[in-house]
């Protein structure tokens, strides 16, 4: 049952004097995500004006340094700015950590394996963001077969760097002396293929945050529908684990510490993405609910739902006129689907005749005999019979 009091819904409510709940959440994620490990600190130190008695602060985790200790694993956390410290209990800090192999207290990034992709990205960027910044000529050397004075070489470096070097001296035709000529000694930008670099570093880097292109707008090859169906396995293999792990982490560190008597859970009701799941989940649920196998009370208990006073009763779809249930078929029964109908409509002739105004509308009935008209009932009468019987909608 949701709730809107208590000393938990204060604390998320309020969160501290600088932040939101959002900016809570979103700093907490991506310091986890970039770092390895996010920290909350818990503080009973708040503004007057808050409604809780407790305030929730984000720490940077790259200046907290944990305190082991061999009976706990850790009794504290250090956290230090320039050549201050403060020294914060472990009953404090709420620290949301990525697994690691190399460390027993701190996590590691997602996107440490794609660490060198990432640094050759960053030094081909560097490379081209220089090679248009020469006016997009490549390197080359000037060759001479005769001696050139020292001083003449320092004249002609002086010259070129000022004279042809740079954007604004792009296309401006170079004028050697005597005797000297040019050659090319660099790599071209498709020779060194960096597009190709560039899409295989962000691939890498999608894969590591296990993110589908379509989430950064990268629609190639895509379609409405599999860009559909990337959203919701984002959301069911990504993000919901990724909640799921806070909600943990929340209740066994922040929720027994403040001795609150509710838990906290994320609201995916309203997610787009999730909406087919939900709608195939109420289709089971009435499937199951007309077919006997559950009560309405133990689809509401599922939903977090009050009970009704007639939700242990089955629906009267279920139920004949009787009330009781209705009869299993016979699967021996070889004798025909029209012999076995002729039979069920004899079983309810009454029923038949009251259903002719029910199931044949009056500017139909005008056209037709009183012969067709039952027919036409009997035929629908059936219809309604098996559709009550099975539960399956015709």
């Amino acid at each position: 049952k949701e709730v809107m009091s208590g000393p938990l819904y204060d604390m998320f409510k309020w969160v501290n004097p600088e932040m939101t709940l959002s900016d809570l959440w979103f700093a907490t994620e991506a310091w986890k995500e970039l770092i390895g490990s996010s920290f909350w600190v818990i503080s009973d130190e708040v503004a007057p004006e808050s409604p809780s008695k407790w305030g929730i602060y984000i720490a940077n985790p790259t200046r907290m340094s944990p305190i082991p200790d061999p009976k706990v694993g850790i009794k504290g956390w250090i956290y230090r700015v320039g050549n201050k410290q403060v020294v914060l209990d472990r009953t404090q800090v709420i620290h949301f950590k990525s697994f690691s192999s190399i460390s027993d207290y701190l996590g590691v990034s997602p996107v440490s394996p794609a660490t060198a992709s990432l640094n050759l990205d960053e030094k081909a960027t560097a490379h081209i963001t220089k090679f248009y910044s020469q006016g997009a000529r490549p390197g080359g050397v000037i060759e001479t077969k005769e001696d050139i004075p020292p001083d003449e070489i320092r004249r002609l470096e002086t010259e070129l760097h000022e004279f042809w070097e740079g954007s604004d001296n792009a296309y401006k035709t170079l004028v050697l002396w005597e005797g000297l000529t040019w050659k090319d000694v660099s790599t071209s930008p498709k020779d060194a293929e960096y597009l190709g670099q560039k899409a295989v570093s962000r691939d890498e880097v999608l894969t590591a945050f296990r993110m589908p292109p379509s989430m950064i707008g990268l629609h190639t090859k895509a379609t409405g529908a599999n860009i559909a169906e990337q959203k919701k396995h984002f959301w069911q293999d990504v993000i919901i684990p990724e909640l799921h792990f806070f909600e943990q982490r929340v209740e066994k560190y922040l929720i027994k510490q403040i001795k609150a008597s509710t838990c906290a859970c994320f609201d995916l009701r309203k997610i787009e993405a999730l909406q087919e799941g939900v709608d195939l989940q109420s289709r089971a649920d009435q499937r199951d609910v007309n077919t006997g196998i559950r009560t309405i009370n133990e689809v509401r208990a599922e939903r977090d739902l009050p009970s009704v006073e007639w939700g242990e009763e089955p629906p009267p779809s279920f139920f004949g006129k009787s009330g009781a249930p209705p009869a299993p078929i016979n699967n021996q029964d070889d004798r025909g689907e029209e012999a076995r109908l002729d039979e069920n409509l004899e079983e309810r002739p009454d029923e038949a005749e009251d259903n002719a105004e029910k199931y044949v509308p009056v500017e139909v009935r005008k056209y037709l005999s009183a012969d067709e008209v039952r027919e036409l009932a009997a035929v629908s009468t059936n219809m309604e019979w098996v559709r009550r019987t099975s539960g399956v909608e015709i």
